[in-house]
């Protein structure tokens, strides 16, 4: 999708948008008058803090089951989860992987 205020592509799920700096934002509501919510995913390390972070989400009052869909469908293009986290849904450590050169191809 094209960003009308600068002639670049933005990558989006739903009403998810990649940032600058590996930073996952969701626009498209009103919180208090923030109107966005971020998630860094360089601070994404391991299958728990993802699990935890899509949790996290799906707990606040203002998010919809269809953004929540979003939301894993951004995470897995952007980290590839299973090749880097949870691969064959295993319990052992987690691989590290490079956010930044994962989500520079988005």
């Amino acid at each position: 999708m094209k960003n009308m205020n600068a002639d670049v592509e933005v990558a989006r799920w739903g009403i998810w948008q990649l940032k600058e700096g590996s930073v996952l934002r969701c626009g498209n509501f009103s919180l208090s008058g923030v109107g966005f919510y971020e998630i860094e995913l360089d601070r994404m390390t391991s299958r728990a803090e993802m699990l935890d972070t899509i949790f996290q989400v799906a707990n606040k009052n203002w998010i919809t089951s269809e953004a929540i869909g979003d939301l894993v469908r951004a995470l897995d293009d952007l980290l590839d989860p299973q090749a880097h986290l949870c691969s064959g849904g295993g319990y052992s450590w987690q691989r590290r992987c490079d956010h930044s050169t994962l989500c520079r191809r988005h």
